[in-house]
């Protein structure tokens, strides 16, 4: 419904760090409209969030969620409707840290440090699915059968959290620890270390 009003693009940078660019939005003064169809993979809006604008003129607008205002209604589908105050200069808050997504990657940087990262869609997932079948593939046949499914589970369960737009670093660390304590051959073990050292890149 309202794809046609969807004019501006804005940058959500939420609480904890997490910036999401390009989003399809219809920005007022005291108003913001964010439209779900435009943006599926929007994480949720939250109050405290920072919605950043960069008007044609080049100036930078910054607007604070008062109140996120969502919807999910039959003749307007899934939006929000934020309320939102614009901050002068003095009320911009400074981040520690950041973390810039763009496709599926993730780093972090540290303090008052930057990093913005570019990929191309399904670039590093393929680079996930290469490791996690290079594991499975040496799986030797001395291993039990309990430690085969349950790596194989595990494996599995990674592949599907590092599709997510923004994978959970609890669950993924959780998933890696379960990974690297299973016993194998040194082929084994050095496929997993392989595994390893590349998603702590990424993560």
């Amino acid at each position: 419904m309202f794809d046609k009003l969807m004019t501006d693009t804005v940058t959500l940078k939420k609480r904890n760090g997490l910036i999401c660019e390009g989003i399809k939005a219809m920005v007022g003064y005291e108003a913001i409209h964010i439209d779900l169809c435009n943006n599926p993979n929007l994480p949720p809006i939250e109050s405290g969030d920072i919605i950043l604008h960069n008007q044609s003129n080049g100036v930078a607008e910054k607007y604070q969620v008062l109140d996120p205002c969502y919807y999910d209604c039959d003749f307007a589908g899934k939006h929000y409707q934020c309320k939102v105050k614009k901050l002068l200069s003095n009320e911009q808050s400074q981040t520690k840290s950041v973390f810039c997504i763009n496709s599926n990657q993730v780093n972090i940087a540290n303090d008052n440090a930057t990093i913005y990262a570019t990929q191309s869609d399904g670039v590093d997932i393929l680079q996930v699915k290469s490791l996690i079948e290079s594991v499975k593939q040496s799986i030797g046949a001395e291993m039990l059968a309990d430690d085969v499914e349950s790596i194989v589970e595990s494996l599995n369960a990674l592949e599907e959290q590092l599709s997510q737009p923004v994978p959970s670093k609890a669950v993924v660390k959780g998933l890696l620890t379960a990974i690297k304590t299973t016993i194998g051959t040194a082929k084994f073990g050095a496929a997993v270390a392989t595994l390893i050292q590349y998603v702590q890149t990424i993560i």
